[in-house]
């Protein structure tokens, strides 16, 4: 198969009935990795992916094998990559972390890698080969919870990882806790620990920011900490609390800072009853419809 007519062709066959779309399928068979690593072609396989019947998954998903990295690092074959692992049976996706398997850290600090293996976390994250790879990452969870890229492979281990790997992540983020706290990246890592860890695991970070009280402080008034102070904030225990007196003892330093003033606000919102709480989101709901329709009354 040869030739952007050809290829159109087939888009419109993959679009139509049943049996069209099988005769696309097969059509393609032999041509199916060169397609992917095509502009339009990935358009195609992942078509094609979606549409496969059972009788002809396994042959078709046999054209990957010992492609993945290619794949990977192509701005279009990482999207047939991830297509797959959302459309076809976990026994089909298998191979694809198998084949990661030795190159998980590096996979995790590729601009594309890292989509593909927050896509098997989502929905592979039990799955044998799935794990091995990911506690191959997590050898170096301190340095990818700080990359541009890897940090969104740890934020998905903390929300659809088993609960072993969640509390290993907590452990490691706990030792030099601040550096984390203060990085770009980082800190989106303990934000979304403090939201999807299991209690064990909140509990250790809550303990280890909790230890000096000058911790939360300087957190609060940091450009990127003051997202986990916030987060530690809206926590329902007694480290919330704790965090909350911290916090109202530092609260005229706080007010000096752009961001340790918004942590004072959610700090002063948390101390309010629930009565309290629901009054004040309905003030700011009727602030907000009059500032709308003075708008509106403007524009017309």
């Amino acid at each position: 198969m040869h030739g952007r007519l050809e290829e159109i062709a087939l888009l419109q066959q993959l679009k139509a009935s049943k049996e069209e779309q099988l005769a696309a399928v097969l059509a393609m068979r032999g041509s199916v990795l060169r397609l992917s690593l095509e502009p339009l072609g990935c358009r195609l396989v992942q078509l094609a992916v979606q549409v496969c019947d059972q009788t002809n998954r396994a042959d078709f998903m046999s054209e990957f094998h010992r492609h993945v990295r290619e794949m990977l690092e192509s701005p279009y074959g990482n999207y047939v990559i991830q297509r797959i692992i959302e459309n076809m049976p976990t026994v089909l996706v298998r191979f694809v972390a198998i084949e990661l398997i030795g190159w998980g850290a590096s996979a995790a600090r590729h601009r594309y890698g890292c989509r593909i293996i927050c896509r098997l976390l989502e929905h592979t994250a039990v799955d044998g080969p799935t794990m091995d790879l990911v506690d191959e990452i997590l050898l170096e969870v301190r340095e990818l919870s700080r990359h541009v890229f890897g940090h969104h492979v740890i934020k998905s281990v903390l929300e659809h990882g088993p609960s072993r790997q969640r509390v290993h992540v907590a452990r490691s983020l706990c030792d030099n806790l601040m550096r984390h706290a203060r990085n770009r990246h980082a800190c989106y890592v303990l934000k979304a620990s403090l939201t999807h860890f299991p209690a064990e695991g909140q509990r250790l970070i809550c303990d280890e920011l909790l230890r000096l009280p000058d911790k939360v402080v300087l957190l609060a008034q940091n450009q990127f900490g003051h997202h986990v102070v916030r987060a530690l904030l809206r926590l329902s225990s007694e480290a919330s609390q704790t965090a909350v007196h911290h916090l109202v003892e530092a609260n005229g330093g706080l007010a000096f800072s752009r961001h340790g003033f918004a942590c004072s606000r959610s700090c002063s919102y948390s101390l309010l009853k629930p009565h309290e709480r629901q009054m004040q989101r309905w003030e700011s709901l009727l602030i907000l419809s009059q500032m709308q329709g003075r708008d509106i009354g403007i524009a017309s």
